[in-house]
């Protein structure tokens, strides 16, 4: 009977990435017969899948397996393997720290070596949690012995390490064994382990770095990888032109050539969310054929986080047991807009009644709004980056000369435009609501802990290790989504502050669903020159064109798009869309407006069920939705919710390898990064755009439009209804004849 699982590291960062694992395979572990990749050896009473680049020196995760099989007290297939996922990144997470748990799993460390985490999402019902100690028997190895509500360590000390001890003993002799061999069964593809996924096949191909470097590389690519490391570099694209792909190659050919000349290095790989983070590794696992990520070495390091976690685990001894709200930059803002929604409705019903007639007319409005509406999101979106950047990173909190200052000083182009100073009152009132309630919750913001890391960078402790810890390079993807005052943060990251820092950015301003990046108010819409206020010195620049990722068909409306916004003085980092498609021709996108949303939620959601049983694999197929407050309402009414998976937030993308045939709902920044075959985009009204909102609204709307189309590959349908306004005039140019981009039809005919 089996009673010990073994993984080395690589082979649970493979396990994480794949999306074939099933409950027959928890029960049997079964063989991989097609890649060579993992391989199975049964030695007694333990297990073995290791990885190929499984060595003497390889850190190991030992799973206690009880006589019913892993995590089988947990019952429902699909509890058992969420849990198994959360417990593989739980494993990682103690390899490597910049690996961060997402806040919702409730993580909990005790005495320094046990630590434990909710092993399934909350609303399931379950509330077991997975028990893992960092270090089994004083080791470098991880021993993952409970899932369960009470922890067994509890009552017995000893509890299953005579198990742990076994399984370690005899892996040098499972390292030098046969793989065992593949027994036929009934089924025999439900307990094969399969890692042909989504990343290995789509964007890897299966190649290493130097083939990727030598036959794939477009000629801009190319450049960017070849470029000097002496200053920093800026890679602009559309989506889909491989910018991801190009860091990774750079910086895993820089950490190569560390390693030949045995020299140290050290590399930081930044996101703006975990599920970028968690891509950007499992891209690395896939193409590094030197296992940077596992040397386990301090010489040579490559750490791929967020800057959140990376924050946070710099003042997790400051942290004086306060929750941070989120590690991921994009879900924490979500939670705080959603906080700033309610302390707003609960203003208006108070002290803004002393304060409306001294506030302008657009300013009243905008508060005033209904919670929901386009209009009070994008307001909210406005007061949160006012928090953040303006008065969380001058320290004005509830010092009064600072307060004063605010109230009085010249705003720069960039801020939110606020006309009067009771405005400026009232943001001072919200502001101070806003932290009291965050004291409230014991929780820290994901804006509150990256100003509290600027004080820290910027202070004696930071200089004195900073030699130590700082990096060489650094690496940041989807700049477009980081804040003035995260992006200010860059060249303090670096070991050698004498030295002008060489930070790689990549970013395609016109994915960011908010100004965060170019600082477009409601009023106007100035160019916030970062590049030049970020002290990176000199900086280059190298545009992508080549888009692989999506038909030209869909290029083109893309094109036809971003060709009805007004850039105004924005051209450089809003530059006309050029993305040249690469792939072979496919269908002509289709408008269609519908009477209501009921009428969408019948039409739209019929289709997609349709498309993901002919496709066969519901996760290829995404209704995405561009009003929030229909999303929600979507998501949990109607006749056709146990056909789709709801995703609500980016924590959730590992969700994903549950969908089976279900079609995937949710909204285009919650799965920005992912492609679709087919993508259904509903609710582009023109009613999302407030009346009298100014660029900064149409450049927000224009960009929902931009990511969501462009997560479809080869069929993209938009839907707008009637009752909202209908469809978006930004869809106009691309409905233009002669040759329109977007082709309108109507529901009899779509039938």
């Amino acid at each position: 009977m089996t009673k010990a699982l073994v993984l080395d590291e690589v082979a649970i960062t493979y396990l994480q990435s794949t999306d074939s694992l099933s409950h027959e395979w928890l029960d049997a572990f079964g063989n991989n017969e097609h890649i060579g990749r993992l391989r199975r050896i049964t030695i007694g009473e333990s297990v073995y899948v290791l990885s190929n680049r499984a060595t003497s020196k390889s850190r190991l995760a030992v799973f206690c397996v009880d006589e019913h099989g892993l995590f089988a007290n947990l019952v429902k297939p699909e509890f058992r393997i969420e849990a198994f996922r959360r417990a593989l990144r739980g494993c990682l997470r103690i390899f490597d720290p910049a690996i961060a748990i997402p806040g919702p799993w409730k993580p909990y460390h005790k005495h320094g070596a046990y630590f434990s985490f909710q092993s399934n999402t909350y609303g399931t019902g379950v509330s077991a949690r997975v028990h893992i100690d960092h270090r089994g028997k004083h080791s470098k190895h991880v021993f993952v012995y409970y899932v369960g509500e009470s922890d067994p360590i509890k009552e017995d000390p000893d509890y299953a390490y005579s198990v742990f001890e076994r399984a370690i003993g005899r892996y040098e002799e499972a390292l030098s064994s046969k793989p065992d061999i593949v027994e036929k069964a009934i089924e025999p593809e439900r307990h094969v382990l399969a890692l042909s996924g989504h990343i290995e096949d789509e964007i890897t191909q299966g190649l290493s770095v130097e083939q990727w470097y030598k036959t794939k590389l477009t000629a801009p690519q190319r450049r960017f990888v070849d470029s000097p490391l002496e200053h920093s570099v800026r890679l602009q694209g559309a989506a889909g032109t491989g910018k991801t792909l190009a860091m990774i190659v750079k910086c895993l050919r820089i950490l190569h050539d560390a390693m030949k000349t045995q020299r140290t290095l050290r590399v930081a790989y930044l996101t703006h969310s975990l599920a970028t983070a968690d891509l950007v590794r499992n891209i690395v696992s896939s193409i590094d054929d030197q296992g940077v990520l596992f040397l386990g070495n301090e010489s040579i390091g490559m750490t791929i986080t967020t800057l959140q976690s990376l924050a946070t685990n710099a003042l997790a001894f400051d942290l004086g047991g306060l929750e941070v709200l989120s590690h991921d930059g994009l879900e924490g803002r979500k939670m705080q807009i959603e906080l700033i929604q309610s302390l707003l409705e609960d203003y208006r019903n108070s002290d803004w009644i002393a304060m409306k007639a001294q506030c302008s007319e657009t300013f009243q409005r905008y508060v005033e709004e209904e919670k929901g509406s386009p209009a009070k999101l994008y307001f909210v979106c406005q007061l949160m980056n006012e928090f953040a950047c303006v008065l969380d990173a001058e320290g004005v909190r509830d010092n009064p000369d600072k307060r004063a200052v605010y109230l009085r000083e010249t705003r720069l182009k960039w801020m939110m435009r606020l006309d009067t100073e009771s405005e400026r009152q009232v943001v001072l009132d919200l502001y101070s609501s806003f932290r009291k309630l965050l004291r409230e919750m014991r929780t820290i913001g994901v804006d509150q802990i990256i100003s509290d890391y600027a004080r820290y960078l910027d202070g004696f402790q930071w200089d004195a290790v900073r030699q130590d810890r700082g990096y060489d390079h650094l690496f940041v993807d989807e700049l477009h989504l980081f804040n003035r005052q995260e992006r200010m943060l860059f060249h303090q990251l670096m070991g050698d502050p004498k030295r002008l820092p060489g930070i790689f950015m990549a970013y395609d301003v016109k994915q960011s669903p908010r100004d965060t990046f170019l600082g477009v108010s409601a009023g106007g819409a100035e160019k916030y020159n970062f590049w030049r206020e970020a002290k990176l010195g000199k900086i280059e620049k190298i545009e992508l064109q080549d888009v692989f990722r999506y038909t030209p068909q869909i290029t083109a409306f893309l094109r036809a798009v971003d060709q009805s916004f007004p850039t105004l003085g924005l051209d450089e980092d809003w530059p006309s869309y050029s993305g040249i498609s690469r792939i072979e021709d496919g269908r002509v996108p289709v408008a269609c407006e519908v009477k209501d949303e009921l009428v969408m939620y019948d039409v739209v959601f019929r289709r997609a069920a349709e498309s993901a049983r002919v496709l066969k694999k519901g996760r290829r197929v995404a209704i995405l939705c561009c009003n929030y407050e229909l999303f929600e309402r979507y998501a949990i009414e109607g006749t056709h919710k146990d056909r789709l998976i709801a995703i609500k937030s980016r924590e959730q993308l590992t969700e994903l390898s549950f969908a089976g045939r279900r079609f995937v709902l949710s909204m285009p920044e919650f799965v920005a990064g992912l492609q679709f075959d087919t993508v259904f985009l509903i609710d582009v009204n023109n009613g999302e755009i407030p009346e009298g909102a100014g660029v900064g609204a149409v450049r927000q709307f224009v960009s929902q439009i931009y990511l969501g189309a462009s997560r479809a590959e080869r069929n993209l349908e938009i839907y707008a209804s009637a009752q909202r306004g209908g469809l978006s005039r930004q869809l106009d140019h691309a409905l233009r004849e002669p040759l329109p981009a977007l082709k309108r039809m109507s529901i009899a005919e779509l039938k």
